[in-house]
C-alpha cells in the first residue's frame, strides 16, 4: 500500500485542493487524475462561507489544472450526487455504481449491519449538527 500511495503521489494521480480563510482551512476538493481524466470526487466546506461560494472556486481551479499545458486531461468527471452546481458546468450525467461484498459468517452479517444500517444513521446524526456543508444529494 505504501508504495502504491508513493506511486500516486510521484505520478500526481491524487490532488488535494483547499480553500484556506484566516489560518484556516474552509473548504476542500479530493480528486483523482489518470488515463487523461479528472475525477472530482469529494468536495466540502464550512458552512459560514456559503455564500462566499467555495465550491465554484474550487471546481473552477481545478477544471483550470485540468487544461492547462501540464496536466491536459480529455474528460473532467464530477462524480457523485446531482447538484445544481454541477449542472452549470456538465450537460450530461454519468451514473456510478459502488459494489460491496460480504463473505458468509456472522462476523461479515454484523460488518454489514454496521456499514449500512449503523454508519447511515451516525452519519445523518453527524452532518445535521455540523457546520459542514456538502452538496444537495451527496453522502
Amino acid at each position: 500500500m505504501r508504495h502504491f500511495l508513493r506511486l500516486a503521489r510521484e505520478r500526481k494521480w491524487v490532488s488535494f485542493l483547499t480553500v484556506e480563510w484566516e489560518g484556516e482551512i474552509v473548504a476542500y476538493l479530493l480528486g483523482f487524475s489518470y488515463d487523461r481524466s479528472y475525477l472530482a470526487h469529494n468536495m466540502a466546506f464550512i458552512e459560514k462561507i456559503s455564500e462566499s461560494s467555495p465550491g465554484k472556486l474550487l471546481l473552477h481551479h481545478a477544471i483550470q489544472r485540468c487544461f492547462d499545458k501540464s496536466e491536459m486531461v480529455s474528460e473532467v468527471d464530477l462524480s457523485q450526487g446531482d447538484t445544481y452546481l454541477k449542472s452549470l458546468w456538465c450537460s450530461k450525467a454519468r451514473p456510478h455504481w459502488r459494489v460491496v461484498q460480504f463473505g458468509p459468517g456472522v462476523y461479515y452479517k454484523f460488518l454489514r449491519w454496521l456499514v449500512f444500517g449503523i454508519r447511515p444513521r451516525i452519519k445523518r446524526i453527524l452532518l445535521s449538527k455540523s457546520t459542514i456543508h456538502r452538496g444537495e444529494g451527496e453522502e
